[in-house]
């Protein structure tokens, strides 16, 4: 048996999620262990609650956990490759077009505290544009137009549930970037898999040397580039710090000394910060766990672990974070934070010598100092700095004790005044205090101490469950959020509805201003007025993300899923009562027969059972598990809106065989199920959905996009065209609408929608940018001007009966994917071929024609003026592909060049 003595070493829950044992029920023990011991309020309880919701449904049999980033990526991979490339089957659905819902406009009833959209990582700047890291979005790009408005575009959608903690811009080559990958904090799960690089200013990405086992857990902390040489890198780790000189080819851990000329020694623990000393490119500053800081005089080939005793720094502690400034390079502030409180700031003014401390108190970083711990100087006053963790605090007396000021509220009414809460990274320059933070990117005047949020369409909220409008007027979703509470959003107004950590949410269909909401472990309440104002109806003991339903026909019925199920038939007001259902945890999906209202199904992910409404008296539990093999990992249920007895079931994991089942006996004693996994990639199946079509169309959202199969197809298709490839953790249906309408909720990508799959059309004219994975088929002819520009990891496919046709203005971005089928529609068991003709002019376009040999099938080839072919052998080393006009050949643009200028003190241009 594990002591409890050993589980009270760590300090806080990074360190117990980080567990070497890797193990999911060691990691449960210890953190529940730890909980006991110091409680749930301020200890980091949210952040494992957010990892054991992300993990549970997807460890292996004996608690393994999986690296999903490099599982989901490999399966993509292998799905596309035996797929698409063999001709198998069709990877892609034809009519899928899934639009942004968008994040537009934030707004805030009355009384309302200011709420954010999703969190962002780290920033930097591009002159006055600004790039921005994600736990589950990717990076974004954000063009400046003028005072707080920025363009926000996504940049790395065809990359599978990219999670960036710090992104760095070359100073001395602007175009080239670097990005850390992985989410401190655990929230997210995410691992780092080391860094990615571009060289072409953001526009495709690149893996370099640094790359983490996938039986590891390793967590990335923070990059550094040279200011001088693009090519020198550091990067910052719990595996230790890394440092590349050869633009990220290969990587070692840079070594330390305790003494002058001692021995050298791997720095292979937590490092948390690195900086140069302002001015210099061979004086660089580092912090490590223990705590421990470090100075390097050699350009940050060896670093001097500097004596704590010796120089006034605390020998125990949590972690510390680096502050200095160009008013005096010889300042150095450091900022610890004892796992969850505030430990003390230090600072030297002899360039790391000696420091001093200059305060401990008031706790200006709240009590997640472990995860949310940040600091800027000035640069034109060493005295002025600012501390972030839970608020923001600035010091006009370098941080002396009495100098603190709070100039940030994470719970204010007032939006001057508001900053989100849990601030990842700080940036200072002469006009602005910039802030990353669990909320998405703010921006400090500091003549003012005003604030404002720039996030107006950043789409990066992190959603775990959604309602919709289910009326013929579709008017808007309702979505629960991590970090971020509930919002109602109309695609023209993104307004805050409830706070906490988002998560169920119904919309009553015979009244939309009457909505349910949820926080964390099934907290609901009621709104009347569309969300201005909420009325508390229940609370109690389930999941992260606790199950309701309303019994359909009877809307004021409500039904919430804990371990038992708690029902209300006066819209939450009055007496609940019971339904007892025998399961031993808490209930993971509950779902009505929406053809039999009498009729209620639930799983806990390891039982499914049904329950009997007859008399006005619910039926005890009838175990309908029948033969399916024994597992705990059930997602959700799902019930064919036209039969009652046809309920389908999805898996979490990383089991290949164990995707979706079915059943068409669902009311019997001993149902029969059968697994449908067909040729579904193995990826969790978190969610799933059926259409009330003739054809039994299903919908499933795995975590990296939407499948749907029906009774034409035989077999599972990825309706991906134009969503991210992201978690999808919910998928819903308008059936009011015609044709119907299907949303999915993406984790780190906000709510996208489409039409409902409806089969093969005859033609289509596409155009426009694309990136991320995009397949089109028609009956006869496709015409296309459309700009792949999404590099690595964009993915494009036509598939046509007669003709592909690319006319000019067609161009792909090196590193996209990019195939053509002459076969058409794909139902009935039809299989797509490759294309096996090669472009030619006809008529001023380029096309593919259906028929006429011009070359074997497969040879690279280039077209080349008057229709002649130049030989595969030939060819050289491509850049970017585009079809011209007829008779010329040009490369294609690169992405608008942003000028290379320093941000002016915050001055917009």
């Amino acid at each position: 048996m594990m002591g409890s003595a050993a589980m009270a070493q760590a300090t806080n829950i990074d360190e117990i999620l980080r567990d070497p044992s890797n193990n999911y029920y060691t990691i449960v023990a210890k953190a529940e262990a730890f909980f006991a011991a110091n409680g749930t309020v301020g200890t980091g309880y949210k952040e494992y609650k957010r990892w054991q919701f992300m993990v549970k449904n997807n460890i292996s049999e004996d608690g393994t956990l999986p690296d999903m980033v490099k599982n989901n990526q490999r399966a993509l991979d292998q799905y596309k490759a035996s797929q698409l490339l063999k001709g198998a089957v069709t990877p892609l659905a034809a009519s899928s077009n899934w639009i942004a819902l968008g994040q537009p406009n934030p707004s805030y009833p009355a009384g309302y505290a200011q709420n954010g959209v999703g969190r962002t990582s780290s920033l930097d700047f591009k002159g006055n544009d600004i790039w921005v890291s994600t736990p589950g979005g990717g990076m974004w790009f954000g063009d400046f137009v003028s005072g707080t408005t920025y363009n926000w575009s996504p940049q790395t959608d065809g990359i599978p549930n990219l999670a960036v903690q710090d992104i760095e811009i070359a100073p001395s080559n602007t175009n080239v970037m670097y990005a850390l990958t992985g989410a401190v904090g655990s929230a997210s799960g995410y691992r780092s898999t080391g860094v990615i690089k571009s060289t072409d200013a953001g526009s495709t990405w690149q893996l370099t040397g640094l790359n983490f086992s996938e039986s590891g857990s390793t967590k990335g902390y923070k990059l550094l580039v040279h200011p001088s040489n693009s090519g020198i890198v550091w990067a910052c780790t719990d595996a230790g710090l890394y440092r590349t000189g050869n633009g990220g080819t290969s990587w070692e851990l840079v070594t330390y000394y305790t003494t002058v000329g001692g021995t050298q020694t791997n720095l292979s623990t937590n490092a948390y910060d690195i900086v140069f000393q302002p001015g210099s490119t061979t004086t660089l500053y580092a912090t490590s766990n223990g705590p421990y800081f470090y100075k390097s005089t050699d350009g940050g080939l060896t670093f001097l672990r500097v004596d704590r005793v010796g120089a006034g720094l605390p020998t125990s502690g949590g972690r510390a974070q680096i502050g200095v400034t160009a008013a005096n390079s010889s300042y150095i502030y450091l900022l610890y934070g004892n796992g969850t409180s505030y430990q003390g700031l230090y600072r030297s003014t002899n360039g790391g010598t000696s420091f001093a401390l200059r305060s401990s108190a008031p706790n200006v970083l709240g009590s997640q100092a472990w995860r949310n711990i940040a600091i800027a100087v000035s640069p034109t006053d060493a005295e002025d700095i600012y501390v972030g963790g839970l608020d923001v605090y600035k010091s006009t007396t370098g941080g002396a004790t009495g100098g603190w000021t709070q100039i940030s509220d994470w719970f204010t009414t007032a939006a001057n005044q508001f900053c989100h809460a849990d601030i990842f990274e700080l940036i200072c320059d002469g006009t602005y205090l910039w802030a990353a933070t669990d909320g998405g990117v703010y921006r400090m005047t500091r003549s003012t101490d005003s604030w404002a949020s720039l996030n107006n369409n950043m789409q990066t909220g992190q959603v775990y469950r959604m309602g919709i409008d289910p009326t013929a007027s579709a008017a808007f979703v309702t979505v629960g959020l991590q970090d971020n509470g509930t919002y109602r959003n109309t695609g023209a107004q993104y307004k805050s509805i409830g706070g906490g950590d988002g998560m169920e949410t119904i919309v009553t269909p015979s009244n939309t201003n009457v909505i349910y909401l949820s926080s964390q472990n099934g907290n609901f309440s009621r709104s009347d007025d569309g969300g201005n104002t909420n009325t508390d109806i229940r609370s109690g003991a389930g999941n992260w993300t606790t199950p309701a339903v309303l019994r359909p026909g009877f809307d004021t019925h409500i039904y919430i899923g804990y371990t038992n199920i708690d029902y209300n038939t006066t819209s939450g007001n009055g007496a609940w009562s019971t339904i007892t259902t025998g399961f031993a945890g808490a209930i993971e999906s509950l779902e009505f027969a929406p053809s039999s209202n009498s009729i209620l199904y639930a799983t806990d992910g390891t039982s499914v059972r049904r329950f009997n409404l007859s008399g006005g008296v619910w039926s005890a539990a009838t175990v309908i598990t029948g033969n399916l093999p024994a597992m705990s990992n059930i997602t959700e249920l799902a019930v064919d809106p036209n039969n009652s007895s046809h309920v389908l079931i999805s898996v979490g994991g990383y089991t290949a065989t164990r995707k979706v089942y079915e059943t068409f006996n669902a009311n019997a004693a001993t149902p029969t199920w059968n697994s449908i996994v067909g040729v579904l990639p193995n990826v969790p199946i978190n969610c799933i959905t059926m259409d009330d079509d003739a054809s039994n169309t299903i919908y499933v959202g795995t975590d990296i996009g939407v499948f749907v199969r029906n009774d034409v197809l035989q077999n599972w298709i990825m309706y991906s065209t134009r969503l991210p490839t992201t978690r999808v953790y919910d998928i819903e249906i308008n059936r009011a609408l015609s044709p119907h309408r299907v949303y999915a909720a993406t984790f780190g990508r906000g709510v996208f929608y489409s039409e409902v799959y409806t089969g093969c059309g005859a033609s289509i004219t596409l155009s426009g940018n694309v990136t991320g994975l995009n397949y089109t088929e028609m009956s006869t002819t496709i015409t296309s001007t459309q700009v792949l520009t999404g590099g690595v990891g964009t993915s494009v496919a036509y598939n046509a009966g007669n003709r592909v046709q690319l006319n000019p203005g067609f161009s792909a971005r090196s590193g996209t994917k990019f195939q053509a089928y002459i076969q058409g529609c794909t139902g009935g068991g039809n299989t797509p071929r490759p294309l096996e003709k090669i472009l030619l002019e006809e008529n001023g376009d380029v096309v593919y024609p259906a028929a006429g040999s011009i070359n074997p099938a497969g040879a690279d080839q280039e077209l080349l003026p008057s229709g002649s072919i130049k030989p595969a052998s030939m060819l050289p080393n491509k850049g970017s592909l585009k079809i011209p006009a007829k008779g010329t050949t040009k490369p294609l643009p690169e992405k608008r060049a942003m000028p290379q200028k320093q941000h002016p003190q915050g001055a917009d241009q």
